[in-house]
């Protein structure tokens, strides 16, 4: 059985420490992680009989924990610091498998006795359905072996989850950052709502923003959390979900991970292959975020929609089409007469939409908007099963 402290040599083999350890480990001499103590997978193959209430597993086991818990408070300068106990399974945090929300954490944990009881519910998540069934998704075969990290306990006074690469679209010119006063579990595991930033790596300038919590971390602040997620991006290689805490006006990395569920840069799928040949731009004045499949999809069959149908109507000289890509609009025109009557037909349809307007506040009144209420009447009469 080995204890592995976080920044020295033994902490770096993800086969022994696992991958959560073995990256905390890596950066830890070069970014402000907190210290920590990791219990390797050896101590829990030896002593797992501790989960069934074996005595004896779990009198060694504390006596393991007793020592290495007084090293870090040693260390750290506190007689019984809080920590925070945490999987770091074989294979988790992996640039194949996160494992993200399949493993135990406990948060805010004091004493010998406390800490024990943590490693071994972290053991036991290992084997849970959830985490079985995960390993089944991604065909991972084998026994499942876990080593526990208990890391000195950050009181935050603000968390953050960042992404260094946005997760949706996979745009890789952006920093994605979620963030909330207080510690981060409740950001990880969806208990509330986040504030949402999304920062442009060349100038760190924060390109929009949703503040659900009221403006939990200030604009310096979010811009330092981006900073960092693109420099650990560098060493890490790739893009990458990272965990942080804002305590007293410092930074401190929590967690470092691969993005395992990015796709390629920038795909297109092309339903007309001529469609290729246009030049698409990216609509960002009346769609400015990345829309989820289902709000592109009513987007398509709504807006855009109604827009080619009106300039059909006018006879319009371009087909003006919007169209989803990685979950943000673009733009395009197409053609429709030849070049040397383009001008022509241009004022020609301008002149029919200035007259269009100037009766469209009437057409919406007179028959426009009844048609909608027939349609919402019709809508709230239809039976829906339960």
């Amino acid at each position: 059985m080995r204890v592995a402290w976080l920044g020295e040599p033994a902490s770096l083999d993800a086969t022994t420490v696992g991958g959560k350890t073995a990256n905390l480990g890596r950066l830890a001499t070069s970014f402000r992680v907190p210290p920590g103590f990791c219990l390797d997978v050896s101590t829990f193959d030896q002593l797992r009989h501790a989960m069934d209430g074996d005595p004896e597993s779990r009198a060694r086991l504390r006596e393991l924990v007793a020592a290495s818990y007084a090293d870090l408070a040693r260390r750290v300068g506190q007689r019984e610091p809080r920590v925070a106990v945490r999987s770091s399974a074989i294979g988790e945090d992996s640039g194949d498998s996160s494992f993200a929300g399949q493993h135990e954490t406990i948060l805010d944990v004091g004493g010998v006795d406390a800490i024990v009881d943590a490693l071994l519910e972290c053991w036991r998540s290992v084997s849970s359905d959830r985490a079985a069934a995960y390993r089944k998704q991604r065909g991972i075969a084998g026994a499942p072996r876990i080593a526990v990290l208990v890391q000195l306990m950050v009181p935050a006074d603000a968390s953050a989850i960042a992404f260094s690469a946005e997760p949706v679209s996979g745009a890789r010119d952006v920093v994605v950052v979620n963030a909330a006063r207080g510690l981060g579990d409740a950001i990880a595991s969806g208990t509330i709502t986040p504030d949402s930033y999304t920062v442009r790596k060349r100038d760190l300038a924060i390109t929009s923003r949703s503040c659900a919590n009221g403006a939990a971390v200030p604009d310096a602040d979010i811009a330092a959390i981006a900073r960092l997620a693109i420099q650990l991006e560098t060493v890490m290689g790739g893009p990458v979900d990272i965990e942080c805490a804002l305590r007293d006006g410092e930074l401190h990395l929590l967690q470092c991970r691969p993005i395992t569920t990015l796709a390629e840069e920038f795909p297109v799928t092309w339903d007309d292959p001529e469609d290729a040949q246009l030049t698409w731009e990216r609509e960002d004045a009346h769609f400015d975020r990345v829309f989820a499949p289902l709000s592109a999809e009513f987007i398509t069959n709504g807006p855009d929609y109604g827009i080619r149908k009106r300039l059909g109507a006018i006879g319009f000289p371009l087909l003006v089409r919007h169209r989803a890509f990685n979950g943000r609009f673009y733009a395009s025109e197409k053609p429709l007469v030849a070049e040397d009557r383009m001008p022509e037909e241009l004022t020609r349809a301008s002149t029919l939409r200035r007259a269009f307007a100037r009766t469209l506040r009437r057409q919406w009144d007179d028959e426009l908007l009844p048609e909608l209420h027939e349609h919402y009447a019709w809508m709230r009469g239809l039976a829906v099963a339960d």
